[in-house]
């Protein structure tokens, strides 16, 4: 299959650095210890912007699940169906012509799934093949990759939507240290992608994907489900963790297709921070140049869970750097914890 169109959505309202600091100082108040801890992570998290769906400080002040499901209720679909319509258009696709739809957000589990919005707004297929899915966190864009490439075996045209309303799980009586990085980290947004068997097609051609899950490792990621809704879990050993196990996973995988790391000169990393990105640059050897896309992304976006992976591959494939030919890798990372690489080619 043919990544042959990826698009984006962001919410309106764009917080620079000193906005985020505002709402932290009204949260944490000033001097505190946690004030101070947050404005270090902050400092290393190098995320000069975000996008949230609420001002930062109306964000400190949201209430509980019921809110919070209402506003995702709100906002999710409506970034999912502008970026669906813009991949659609760009790639002169009807919707008619979409035969399967892989939706993905891990930002809150609502039942029917927002895919059902695309659907009925965009006017796709009454039998199209739905796959919804929640517990991937942040390896779901790249998983939605896979997944599409091996669906695309029997159907044509396959779209993977991912909407993620990060700012949600922010939580005002939260003040642990995973809270405080994830609030210095995360944001929202929206991204689609269409997977094609046309042969006209250009792009990213996906030639293989594989997951593997690494032993003990649930601690290292994923949510705290408490009475107020979900709250952020990062073990500070998860980079460590990556650098032991990302290179040698990388090493056999390439191996398996006759390829070493020095044949690929194009690495998209989930930006999951940017500690992640250096111990993965560092442990697997690589020239900043390379790789330079996540930290782009983090830097003008932050973390958006899923759909992160998309905004970083349509960076890529829009500077045009990618020869015909030339081999990209994809890697990331999400809860289980779950190492997910996909090998591509540009075309």
């Amino acid at each position: 299959m043919i990544l042959s169109g990826i698009s984006t959505a962001t919410p309106s309202y764009t917080a620079n650095a000193e906005e985020v600091i505002e709402a932290a100082t009204e949260w944490l108040g000033d001097g505190t210890p946690e004030h101070a801890l947050f404005l270090r992570y902050l400092r290393s998290s190098r995320t000069l912007n975000r996008h949230f769906v609420r001002p930062p400080l109306e964000i400190v002040r949201l209430k509980g699940a019921q809110e919070r499901a209402r506003i995702f209720e709100q906002e999710a679909p409506r970034l999912a169906i502008e970026a669906t319509r813009k991949v659609l258009e760009s790639t002169k696709t009807r919707p008619e012509h979409v035969d399967a739809l892989i939706f993905t957000s891990c930002t809150c589990p609502l039942i029917p799934a927002p895919d059902t919005y695309i659907i009925d707004t965009l006017g796709l297929r009454r039998d199209i093949i739905r796959i919804p899915s929640y517990q991937y966190g942040c390896a779901g864009g790249i998983i939605g990759l896979g997944l599409g490439n091996r669906i695309g075996a029997s159907k044509r045209n396959v779209l993977l939507v991912s909407a993620e309303l990060c700012s949600l799980i922010f939580h005002h009586d939260n003040r642990s240290a995973a809270q405080l990085v994830g609030a210095s980290l995360f944001g929202d947004g929206a991204a689609a992608a269409l997977l094609t068997s046309t042969k006209e097609a250009r792009g990213l051609e996906i030639l293989a994907h594989q997951s593997f899950l690494l032993p003990e490792s649930r601690h290292l990621m994923g949510y705290d489900i408490r009475d107020n809704g979900s709250h952020l879990l990062l073990d500070k050993e998860l980079p460590m963790h990556l650098a032991d196990w990302v290179p040698r996973l990388v090493d056999a995988f390439l191996a398996e297709h006759k390829l070493s790391r020095g044949d690929v000169p194009w690495w998209l990393f989930h930006p999951g921070g940017t500690k992640i990105l250096d111990y993965l640059a560092r442990s697997l050897e690589l020239e900043s140049s390379q790789l330079r896309w996540g930290g782009e992304i983090l830097e003008s976006c932050g973390n958006l869970s899923s759909a992160t992976i998309l905004f970083v591959l349509n960076k890529f494939t829009s500077d045009g750097v990618a020869l015909p030919g030339d081999p990209v890798l994809v890697v990331g990372v999400g809860p289980g914890l779950t190492i997910e690489i996909v090998l591509a080619k540009a075309t």
